[in-house]
């Protein structure tokens, strides 16, 4: 199992931000990794879903973040080939903690690997030391959607169809990112 990348310490509040990092550095975006890593933080003083936006949707990284608000996301459900930052509701009311997923993987920040996103796992990452809670959905989530997926991305479960489309003339694009479906379980 591979090592979460950059992990959270006892007394940080930096899940948002590490679990995203390692996300992206798990599917060998450096540049997107470094603007993440680099600006850590500056999560703590502003909203890091807000901050992960501007810093991700630049010419240079090519991401188009999508934002989901309370309920529009089911991460076991709607699994995804691009980094998803999600930040998580438990049973006993508390909503502070954020994963990022890739197709099957869970990235928390403070797990020392990489996770198979199940129910299971979810619970984990809602529980305390304390206190045993469950995952019971998303407060809200972005999905990172690259304008130009890469295809050693097809090994984290999903597959892309890269058939080139035909440009109409009149339009510059059609803005539609390449479609893409699950393959088989990540682990």
């Amino acid at each position: 199992m591979r090592e979460i990348f950059t992990p959270q310490y006892s007394g940080e509040y930096l899940c948002a931000f590490a679990s995203l990092s390692s996300a992206l550095w798990f599917i060998n975006d450096v540049k997107a990794y470094k603007n993440i890593f680099s600006n850590m933080g500056q999560s703590l003083e502003q909203d890091p879903f807000a901050l992960a936006m501007g810093l991700t949707s630049t010419r240079k990284l090519k991401y188009t973040p999508k934002m989901y608000k309370y309920g529009q996301l089911d991460i076991l459900q709607e699994r995804s080939p691009f980094v998803t930052l999600a930040q998580l509701m438990a049973s006993d009311g508390c909503s502070l903690h954020c994963v990022a997923t890739v197709g099957n993987a869970l990235f928390d920040a403070n797990a020392k690997t990489i996770l198979e996103l199940t129910q299971e796992n979810l619970d984990w990452c809602c529980s305390t030391d304390r206190e045993d809670s469950t995952y019971v959905g998303v407060l809200r989530a972005c999905r990172f959607i690259h304008e130009n997926p890469r295809p050693e991305w097809r090994t984290y479960g999903i597959h892309f169809d890269h058939r080139r489309r035909r440009k109409n003339k009149r339009q510059k694009g059609s803005g539609q990112h390449p479609r893409y479906h699950a393959s088989g379980p990540f682990f």
